[in-house]
């Protein structure tokens, strides 16, 4: 039903309006310090996934917690195809970049049934990481008038008016950075 591996379906609940779907995870105990750890219980989480038959879905995850025998610091089971930064998909959080550019943040929102501030968080890390990849180039400068005079002439009928010092900018373009180039290796 959800095509990700690594999950066992354990029961499949389904309402008007959404799947619950329970799964059981098998990935191996994180590792921590030399000395071990040692179960600590289970920690019940939804994630969100992409809509099955229009129906929004819920995948219920019982994760082990697990206890360092040598710092005592808590760690829990892995998740495979889980976001690391929301309670997600990893389908979900790229559907999401990829649809935001075209659609509202609230028709997104509503269709995965999620809040149109999550949806905005996601599109602003994708945009985010975007830019990080351009780099600013200028492309050539620009003598800027300071009244309309300059730029149509002198009035007709009239005096020209005395020649003003214009402003400079410069207009900036974006050029993708290249990825075999090593100047730019961070």
């Amino acid at each position: 039903m959800l095509n990700l591996n690594g999950f066992v379906v354990d029961q499949v609940a389904e309402t008007t309006t959404q799947y619950d779907v329970t799964v059981k995870v098998d990935s191996p105990a994180p590792p921590c310090c030399l000395a071990g750890v040692v179960l600590n219980g289970t920690k019940t989480v939804m994630f969100r996934d992409l809509p099955i038959h229009g129906k929004h879905v819920g995948i219920w995850v019982n994760r082990q917690r697990y206890k360092c025998r040598g710092c005592g610091k808590t760690l829990y089971q892995g998740v495979p195809h889980m976001s690391p930064k929301h309670e997600m998909t990893e389908r979900m959080v790229r559907y999401i970049e990829r649809n935001s550019l075209d659609r509202t943040f609230s028709a997104l929102a509503t269709e995965l049934g999620l809040s149109e501030f999550a949806v905005r968080g996601i599109f602003r890390a994708y945009a985010k990481q975007q830019l990080s990849e351009l780099e600013p180039v200028t492309l050539y400068p620009v003598e800027i008038p300071r009244c309309r005079h300059e730029r149509q002439g002198a009035h007709p009928g009239r005096n020209a008016p005395e020649p003003q010092q214009g402003g400079r900018a410069a207009v900036l373009g974006w050029n993708p950075r290249p990825a075999e180039d090593p100047a730019h290796d961070d």
